[in-house]
């Protein structure tokens, strides 16, 4: 365990890109005006309340105990929650080796885009370590923490239910009456009542009003479709650019795996959920980030080639392709920002792509800055 923390640490440190702008502008912004009362907000923050502040509340709580003993130092804002985010996930790495053993760890370790994507400051990060853990406790058949945690889940991020949908779906067909009722029945609908009713708890004293963050969320993205304002891909999109790219050479483990698997649950909740992520017109990489726990899980099951010379060479292609898109590719953003923290700024106009830098968690100055607008709405 000490080693996968070590890795993870030094994988933090090693991510000098930007990715996209949820990364800060969804989680670290929004924390940082809560905790030292200045900062931007974006429109999903102000009359929208579009997201739970849940999320933030993670880093909120980090930026507050910083303060609280006064070693909040730009550096640490700016950084400290990817350092946080890199432990966070070694939990990921622990529970995929408890469910897909050596091998999964393996995959997990080597991936190119868990350690490209896995420590940065998404909801989706945080996602894909509460599926790992979920997976563990369904397969150890502890439904009661597995209902939990999934509601948990949804709390973070409300599409989180999609891949335990044909769980429940089967358990209601193949299992007793009185297990069914109790799993998903009594089980998931007192944790969701419990789930739920915390974040409009937490969303009323954050927003000052009455809000259900979720549904607004799913109005946006699914009823009215305005989440197209951002990128429209095609319904193919997924297998036809989503997996490969994410994937890469690990491509080929996945296609055999699925083909071996074909009867597994944890399989058939992995394409069901690649099918409603295809549905929606607005798909991003970082939405597959989550499903990675059920996916190592459908590599390991293609045997042969793990028996075969080709596994090495799937797994060390991985390598070059994290170290060049963490250390080289879209570096410009962050270098900027650090130049600034480093300087005594008065003022700061950004005339890039909106949302193309962090901001004030990147700077720690409560000075005037101002970048292009660009709301939906």
């Amino acid at each position: 365990m000490i080693w996968l923390l070590s890795y993870r640490l030094l994988n933090s440190l090693l991510v000098r890109s930007y990715f996209s702008p949820d990364e800060y502008w969804q989680s670290l912004e929004v924390a940082h005006k809560l905790v030292f009362g200045y900062g931007e907000l974006t429109w999903e923050w102000t009359d929208a309340a579009l997201r739970s502040i849940i999320h933030p509340s993670l880093f909120a709580i980090f930026y507050y105990i910083l303060s609280l003993f006064n070693i909040d130092t730009p550096w640490l804002i700016a950084y400290g929650p990817r350092l946080l985010q890199g432990l966070i996930l070694t939990i990921t790495d622990y529970f995929i080796y408890k469910v897909s053993g050596k091998l999964g760890l393996t995959i997990s370790v080597f991936s190119w885009f868990i350690f490209y994507a896995g420590i940065r400051t998404y909801s989706n990060s945080i996602e894909l370590v509460l599926n790992s853990l979920a997976l563990y406790l369904q397969v150890q058949e502890k439904y009661r923490l597995w209902n939990l945690v999934v509601g948990i889940s949804c709390m973070v991020r409300p599409t989180a239910i999609i891949i335990w949908i044909p769980s429940y779906v089967y358990y209601l067909y193949k299992k007793t009456w009185r297990f069914a009722i109790e799993t998903c029945f009594i089980g998931y609908f007192l944790y969701s009542v419990f789930c739920i009713s915390i974040q409009i708890l937490l969303d009323y004293l954050y927003f000052g009003r009455l809000t259900v963050s979720f549904y607004n969320f799913a109005q946006f993205n699914f009823f009215t479709g305005q989440a197209e304002f951002y990128s429209k891909q095609p319904w193919h999109w997924v297998c036809s650019e989503g997996l490969p790219v994410v994937l890469l050479s690990l491509l080929p483990l996945f296609g055999f795996g699925v083909w071996k698997s074909l009867n597994d649950l944890k399989t058939y909740s992995l394409l069901f959920s690649l099918l409603v992520i295809s549905s929606s017109a607005h798909k991003e990489y970082r939405f597959l980030l989550p499903y990675f726990p059920h996916m190592i899980y459908v590599m390991t099951q293609a045997k042969s080639l793990i028996k075969s010379k080709w596994f090495y060479a799937f797994i060390g292609l991985q390598i070059p392709v994290a170290l060049f898109l963490s250390l080289y590719h879209q570096v410009g953003p962050l270098a900027t920002m650090d130049f600034l923290m480093s300087q005594s700024p008065t003022k700061i106009g950004f005339f890039i792509n909106c949302h193309g830098t962090p901001f004030y968690s990147h700077i720690h100055k409560d000075i005037p800055m101002d970048f292009l607008q660009c709301k939906p709405l």
